[in-house]
C-alpha cells in the first residue's frame, strides 16, 4: 500500500525526524499585517484562536500565497521558516506566534527548510525569534470523507496551503 507523502517524507527523513518535533509555519496576512504562525505537525491553526491573538476578525485573514512568499523572502517554493522574512512596506517585521504546547516539548523544534532541516531547542527558539506563546494555536486536523487516492479530506476554513496533511499528533517524550 502506498504511504500518504507526509508519511512518505518521514520515512525517508527519519534520521532526522526521530530528533525531535516537526513544526511547520504558516503564513497569514490579517489587514495588511503579516503573521507567521507555528504549530506542532500535523495540527492546524484555529483561526478563532489566530484571530484573537493579532486582534482582527477572523474574515480579514488570509493565507499568503507561496509565490508570494516564495518572491519577497527569496526562500524555494514551500520554505516557510519562521525567521528571515522582510519587513512590509510599513518596515514591520511579520508578528510570530508560537503554540504554547511547544514549551512542553523536551526534544528540539524541528524546521524542514528545504535542502536543510534545523533543529533548535524550544527555549533558543523563543528566546532568539521574541515570538509570543499562544494557547490553543493549534488544533488536531478534522478527519473528513475519504479522497479518491485514500488519503483522508481536512474540512474546515482552515484547510490550505502551508497547512500540512492530516495524521496524529507527535508525542512529547
Amino acid at each position: 500500500k502506498d504511504l500518504a507523502p507526509w508519511e512518505q517524507y518521514f520515512k525517508l527523513n527519519a534520521h532526522f525526524a526521530r530528533l525531535g518535533h516537526f513544526v511547520h509555519t504558516v503564513a497569514w496576512e490579517a489587514d495588511g499585517r503579516r503573521v507567521l504562525a507555528v504549530v506542532p505537525h500535523p495540527h492546524r491553526v484555529d483561526m478563532q484562536v489566530l484571530a484573537r491573538a493579532v486582534q482582527r476578525p477572523v474574515s480579514t485573514i488570509k493565507l499568503r500565497k507561496l509565490k508570494d512568499i516564495a518572491t519577497e523572502s527569496k526562500f524555494p517554493v514551500f520554505v516557510c521558516p519562521p525567521f528571515g522574512h522582510p519587513a512590509d512596506a510599513s518596515g514591520r517585521q511579520p508578528v510570530l506566534l508560537v503554540d504554547s504546547s511547544v514549551t512542553e516539548f523536551k526534544k528540539p523544534l524541528l524546521f524542514d527548510c528545504g535542502s536543510v532541516g534545523l533543529s533548535i531547542p524550544v527555549s533558543e527558539f523563543l528566546r532568539s525569534t521574541g515570538a509570543a506563546c499562544v494557547e490553543g494555536l493549534a488544533q488536531a486536523p478534522k478527519l473528513g470523507a475519504i479522497q479518491q487516492d485514500g488519503a483522508k479530506k481536512v474540512e474546515g476554513p482552515d484547510k490550505g496551503a502551508g497547512q500540512g496533511p492530516p495524521s496524529t499528533r507527535p508525542s512529547t517524550p
